[in-house]
């Protein structure tokens, strides 16, 4: 949390507690993620999506971007960090 004047006091959700680790890019390893349905389709490229109980906004990476992987309402994904990075087969 920041206390600096003139900032509105926004709460913080801990990711750790849904088992996401956002991993940079290049650090060689294996990224952790989660799976998860998505249950709506947000404007730019933003989907909510449930994780284990949790609604949990984000976007789609750019590999799925660049092949133009059309991702639904109802499908399972992987999401590591903020990002959709796979879509399971139907």
């Amino acid at each position: 949390m920041n206390n600096r004047p003139g900032k509105p006091q926004v709460e913080e959700l801990d990711l750790d507690t849904l088992e996401l680790v956002a991993g940079g890019s290049g650090s060689g390893g294996e990224k952790d993620g989660v799976d998860g349905t998505v249950t709506e389709r947000l404007p730019n490229a933003m989907f909510s999506v449930d994780v284990g109980g949790h609604l949990v906004t984000v976007g789609i990476s750019g590999k799925l971007r660049m092949n133009y992987v059309r991702i639904e309402a109802g499908d399972r994904v992987r999401v590591e960090g903020n990002r959709i990075t796979s879509r399971y087969k139907r």
